[in-house]
């Protein structure tokens, strides 16, 4: 009996550690990404949809979700960052992204500014789950959209 106990309490906290998210509350990064969405849900943003994989990779749904969305592509049209406002269980969903050469990145990022969930989309290998939140990348990210959206307003 004890034995069992043992092995229900460890799969219990394993399923607890998987779910929990990325990276941790950042309110600094809220702040910045709620920015960002309210730029995307106004007039400059787009209507698109965010692909079927991601969304159910991220937890959102079944099918792709419609979207706002802002993106933009360096100069040396390298690089592309977008942001995409989703709604999800009567919520806003918040995803990030970074396509380039090689590897790609998304992000759903919570309203705390935490990250819950990374996808990594390797030209040679396809899309996966990733718990390494790539901060640096998404730092870039927020930037990069930040310094557009200024110019834009």
């Amino acid at each position: 009996m004890r034995l069992a106990a043992a092995i229900l309490i460890t799969l219990l906290l394993a399923g607890t550690l998987a779910a929990a998210e990325v990276a941790p509350v950042s309110p600094a990064r809220a702040a910045r990404v709620a920015t960002l969405a309210d730029w995307a849900r106004g007039p400059q943003g787009r209507d698109k949809t965010l692909q079927i994989e991601i969304v159910r990779m991220f937890g959102l749904g079944e099918s792709a979700l419609p979207a706002k969305r802002k993106a933009y592509v360096t100069d040396d049209k390298r690089v592309t960052y977008s942001i995409y406002v989703v709604k999800s269980e009567g919520r806003d969903a918040i995803v990030m992204a970074r396509l380039a050469p090689g590897q790609n990145n998304v992000w759903n990022i919570g309203p705390a500014g935490e990250i819950k969930d990374a996808v990594v989309i390797r030209t040679h290998g396809g899309i996966q789950l990733d718990k390494e939140p790539y901060l640096d990348l998404l730092e870039e990210t927020i930037k990069f959209l930040e310094h557009v959206s200024a110019e834009s307003r």
